[in-house]
């Protein structure tokens, strides 16, 4: 199964995910993940499902009335290191005009075949965390292959290469880490050096695979944006103004085992109230299908480890 959701997303608004990419194989090891420690660390690009059941599926949710602001690219790793990725992004613009946007860590943008494979995308945004070295390992502690050097150097000829839809940025800001003055001032510098349309302006909201990880709160991310001085969104912790889905459990935790959530940011989800939601969760959490963690003062609920393990073996025969 390639597709889930369509989740709120709080840059992309009702977004249907396709997720490509075994559970957390990844090109990075980020202390902020909210899906856990990557278990695969690698830069190696190795096909994985296949376009043509990827086909099927998408072609099967829009004959049944699905509708999205976007067709994402991510999920439970990164999706860059599928090579099969350019094919399947070919494959969806020919079936629709939804959009479609591939969130990456921009790891492996130096690679010409990656870059080859995005640019046909109608919203590309990789991440930025730093100017420095130093603290570029300590937040994404990324495969052997990848440097600071590198991904700077491929965000910026992505930039040279993408002259049509959107090309954004994600800063992630972590608290004691990256939120300095001297690190803003260079992230400064970077950004008007890569040039892209926008600055998407984030922090950690939910439950990270480092515990000792805070988020700043949303005042200093708007200071910091004011001191970029560049076009940037600050992303507030709830998508707004999202349809409704009617799921079952089952989906529900499928969705929650790619996107963990708090109690108020599923109810936003399932159109429902908080109560009725709470009731719902609590069950999942008996039946061993969800967990809760607390992180930052609220808790959130994601797939149980059984249910994570069961969806990695199970999800593509």
């Amino acid at each position: 199964m390639y597709l889930f959701g369509p989740v709120p997303s709080r840059r992309l608004g009702r977004s249907l995910g396709v997720d490509i990419i075994p559970l957390k194989r990844c090109s990075f090891n980020c202390i902020y993940c909210q899906l856990g420690p990557t278990t695969e660390l690698t830069s190696e690009r190795v096909p994985y499902g296949s376009k043509e059941e990827f086909v099927q599926e998408l072609v099967h949710w829009l004959e049944n009335g699905g509708t999205a602001n976007y067709i994402t690219f991510a999920g439970s790793g990164e999706p860059t290191l599928n090579p099969l990725l350019g094919s399947m992004i070919e494959a969806a613009k020919k079936l629709t005009s939804i959009p479609i946007a591939v969130l990456t860590n921009g790891g492996l943008f130096w690679r010409e075949d990656v870059r080859r494979d995005i640019i046909a995308a109608d919203f590309v945004q990789p991440t930025l965390v730093s100017a420095f070295e130093r603290t570029f390992l300590k937040i994404h502690r990324p495969a052997r292959t990848i440097t600071l050097e590198k991904h700077i150097e491929g965000l910026r000829i992505f930039r040279e290469e993408k002259k049509s839809g959107i090309y954004a940025l994600e800063v992630m800001i972590v608290k004691g880490i990256n939120d300095t003055p001297e690190e803003i001032d260079a992230l400064r510098e970077l950004i008007y050096a890569i040039k892209p349309d926008f600055v998407d302006l984030n922090t950690p909201v939910r439950p990270p695979s480092s515990k000792d990880i805070q988020p700043v709160d949303f005042d200093t991310l708007c200071e910091i944006g004011r001191k970029l001085s560049y076009p940037h969104r600050v992303l507030t912790p709830h998508a707004k103004g999202f349809l409704p889905l009617k799921v079952t459990d089952s989906k529900l935790v499928e969705i929650l085992s790619r996107h963990p959530d708090s109690l108020e940011g599923i109810s936003i989800i399932l159109g429902e109230n908080i109560e009725s939601v709470r009731s719902r969760l609590d069950k999942l959490v008996e039946e061993r299908l969800l967990s809760k963690v607390e992180y930052s003062g609220q808790i959130y609920y994601k797939a149980a480890e059984r249910s994570k393990s069961d969806r990695e073996t199970g999800i593509r025969d």
